[in-house]
Formats: structure tokens, sequence, C-alpha cells
């Protein structure tokens, strides 16, 4: 097989392929896409058989560029990019649902009802049996006994009287019919002596 060679590009009796974009190579004999350098970080290129850095582009503030980049890309959501080559997760208890971010100052704190563990993950809604009463939590609180909390809830509300829950519960439990409770917010039943019925049978007469 007979190859000829050029800066950038290479070519045999089947095909010609250029170092693709991204990469560059200015040696005449390279002759294989492995020889192909990849542009710096921070930079890219979106064309083919380059044959030195001279052409890279700079990559702008909110943008990131790895090695090797034909094109920026979008600081992601819940990071910033105080510069293209670094990309800084949202700290833990902040977030940010934008892109574009050049520092920590766009990342905010954690919304009410939300959680925000950091790391890159954006809020999320507190899960059923859990609430979130104030900006900035990492994680959502339990919910305690006596009380529900359903998804997304900012504080625990109170189980009515003859109803119970226990810690983390996201509805309230009605007490069988020969039980009851003293009033709200119980996490546990009564039973009632047989004179405590009222007339239909369903609740225990307290007085």
């Amino acid at each position: 097989m007979h190859a000829r060679h050029a800066a950038g590009i290479w070519q045999n009796s089947y095909q010609q392929t250029a170092c693709p974009a991204g990469t560059y190579n200015s040696y005449s004999g390279q002759i294989s896409e492995n020889n192909c350098l990849s542009c710096p970080a921070g930079t890219f290129n979106i064309f083919t058989r380059q044959t030195s850095i001279t052409n890279w582009l700079q990559c702008s503030q909110g943008t990131i560029c790895n090695e090797k980049s034909a094109i920026p890309f979008n600081c992601p959501a819940n990071y910033y990019c105080p510069n293209p080559t670094q990309q800084i997760p949202c700290p833990i208890g902040t977030f940010y649902d934008g892109k574009f971010a050049t520092s920590i100052n766009f990342c905010k704190k954690c919304n009410i009802g939300f959680f925000c563990p950091g790391n890159g993950n954006k809020k999320t809604l507190c899960s059923n049996g859990y609430y979130s009463n104030k900006e900035g939590l990492a994680e959502c609180i339990i919910c305690p006994k006596g009380h529900f909390c359903p998804q997304g809830s900012i504080n625990p509300i109170l189980c009515n009287k003859n109803f119970i829950s226990l810690d983390g519960s996201f509805a309230c439990s009605q007490c069988k019919n020969n039980e009851y409770t003293n009033g709200p917010g119980e996490y546990e039943c009564i039973i009632c002596n047989t004179s405590q019925f009222d007339i239909k049978g369903w609740w225990c007469m307290t007085y």
C-alpha cells in the first residue's frame, strides 16, 4: 500500500482523512489519527485539517472547553465556571437552574420545601414523610409523629383527633372503631371501654 502525506492529513489508496475538529498535526509524515494532537483546554476549533494552534479560538466566560474541543459547551446548571477550564459544583444547600454561571455568586440558597445536596445535583422536592421549613437545607427533615408531610411540605401538618401517625408519615391513620385519641397530634390510639362507645358505635365517648 502506497501512502502520501501532508500536514494535518493522511492519504492511502483507499481514502483520505483529515485530523478531526479539535485536533491538529503539523507533521507531514503523519499516517494515523492517533498522531493528531488535542487542542489545549480552554480553546476550541471547529475546523478539520489544522496544522497548528494559531487558529484556535478562546472559549468565553460561562462556557467550558476541555482538551480536544470542537465547540464550547455551556457551563451546566448547578455549576459555575470561573474560567473555561474549571467546572465547579454549587455548594451544599445551594443551586443554580440556569446556565453560563461564572462565579459562586450565581448559586442561590435552596428554597423551602426543597433540599439541595450539592455536588452538581439539582434542587429536589422533599419526599413524602419529610419537610423543609427554611432555605439552604442540604437534606429534608423527617416528619415527626403525630403529624403528616406530603411531598414538598414546608411544615408538618397536625393529625386530627382520632387519627395518628409515626415518624416519617405522609398521611394519618384513623383509629379503629373501638379506639380514640385525647386530641389532635397523637401517635397512639387508646382502647376505650364498652361504656364509652357513642350511639353509632364509631367512636369512644371521652367525657
